[in-house]
């Protein structure tokens, strides 16, 4: 008994400890971000402020079918914003996170249109978010133009997922490859490196995922996994899908731990059309599962370690 709550202090000790160290690490980056001046990246903001006014703002891809549209209503918010940062108060903006906008306008393109005329005549301030993306995408910036990113975004996102189906396939098997390629093709994964606002939840989830395959033997970890992939979801992410990060990390956990369960992929198949619609009731359910899994690691009662031993004793008998 001594030894269980010791246990479990040590397990709350943990999790506090990177609760703090995210947090610090979110609110670190974003200054540093927020300190490049503004000179830096004006060349640029103008080159993508232009291509995307050009392409329209939430124009289908394909079909005229909204399983297609890009959304570019939200990286024109993001292109806004990036431009917004003042340098000589980086941790003003870095809080704040402001766009610039023509007075009580919410129209993106119109406020794309004017961003560098004198129309612009207020701050507006988008703070509900962390607005992580903008460590990645502002530095980018820099260097790059919005259709240069993209291009930079099709090469490391489809890299990326080639290794991760390639470590489902070693370590887990054929079926589960299968069924992550069926799942990706159906929330039309390839238009999301042509997004940036999609493009975050993506990535962790590839990255989480590849993880938590190297760590599958290993399950004492996957609550600090999932707490930590939960809190990066709400740091990068601009309300796009974060039922994907939560989705593939869970298949991969219970995979890892029992096997092949074919209707679990519902979690993922179950996102497709615009994938960043329609998914509060599973939002909710997930939502559930993950305090009900994360309060059996907090009473030293872990689901997952119970059924992966059971598995692994089944499996050597």
């Amino acid at each position: 008994m001594a030894n269980t709550k010791s246990n479990n202090k040590i397990k709350f000790k943990r999790y506090v400890i990177l609760f703090f160290l995210l947090i610090f690490a979110y609110i670190v980056s974003l200054i540093l971000t927020c300190m490049i001046p503004r000179s830096k990246v004006v060349s640029n903001i103008e080159k993508s402020r232009v291509s995307i006014l050009q392409q329209g703002i939430n124009k289908p891809l394909l079909f005229n079918s909204n399983a297609y549209i890009l959304d570019t209503f939200s990286d024109g918010i993001m292109i806004n914003m990036s431009y917004a940062v003042e340098s000589s108060k980086p941790i003003k903006s870095a809080l704040e996170g402001n766009q610039q906008i023509l007075r009580n306008s919410a129209n993106v393109s119109e406020n794309l249109t004017n961003l560098f005329s004198d129309s612009i005549t207020t701050n507006w301030s988008y703070g509900r978010y962390w607005h992580g993306w903008m460590v990645v995408i502002r530095p980018l910036l820099v260097f790059f133009d919005y259709s240069e990113i993209r291009y930079l975004n099709i090469i490391f996102m489809t890299l990326l997922l080639i290794i991760f189906l390639g470590m489902v396939y070693k370590y887990i098997g054929i079926k589960a490859e299968f069924s992550f390629i069926l799942g990706f093709l159906l929330v039309n994964f390839w238009i999301v490196p042509l997004c940036l606002h999609y493009s975050s939840v993506f990535y962790l989830a590839l990255i989480f995922g590849i993880i938590l395959i190297l760590l599958r033997n290993k399950p004492h970890i996957f609550g600090l996994c999932f707490f930590t992939v939960g809190s990066m979801t709400c740091f990068f992410d601009l309300l796009s899908a974060p039922m994907v990060t939560l989705g593939v990390c869970l298949v991969l956990t219970l995979l890892a731990c029992i096997g092949f369960i074919p209707m679990i992929w519902y979690v993922i198949i179950g996102n497709h059309s615009q994938v960043h619609t329609r998914f509060t009731y599973r939002a909710l359910i997930s939502t559930i599962v993950s305090y009900i899994y994360i309060s059996f690691v907090l009473i030293d009662k872990n689901p997952l370690i119970y059924l992966y031993k059971k598995f692994t004793r089944n499996k050597n008998i």
